[in-house]
């Protein structure tokens, strides 16, 4: 699947961690880092890092809270916005392409245990 995102998606020099950083923000707003690193199912130490790169870019801004100056807000940016935007129709391309070898009937078992996985990692 990395290869065929990268395929599909690599003028954007976005990688698919990126990507779901990126997605994860659009769908749940404004996050810590350790909810953001929980619902992306990645480390902390890769998600400082990933974050680091995606501030670099203008994609996402970070803001300490006020009341807990240990805690680092990130948020979307516009540019990030705009990147999804363009990044989502050829994402969902080689998602589709990595299920190709698969029956209708296993595609929907696959995509029914992906949710379940999902779910579990959902921000509350």
């Amino acid at each position: 699947h990395t290869g065929l995102f990268l395929e599909m998606c690599g003028h954007e020099n976005i990688t698919p961690v990126m990507y779901s950083v990126l997605s994860c923000l659009a769908q749940n707003g404004p996050l810590d880092q350790t909810r953001m690193a929980k619902a992306v199912a990645i480390d902390r130490t890769n998600t400082t890092d990933i974050l680091g790169r995606l501030r670099k870019r203008g994609l996402i801004t970070s803001r300490f809270l006020a009341t807990d100056r240990r805690v680092r807000i990130t948020t979307l940016t516009a540019e990030g916005s705009a990147v999804l935007e363009r990044v989502d129709p050829l994402a969902e391309v080689a998602h589709s392409r990595t299920l190709d070898g698969l029956s209708e009937t296993e595609r929907a078992t696959f995509i029914a245990l992906m949710a379940q996985l999902t779910a579990a990692h959902k921000v509350a």
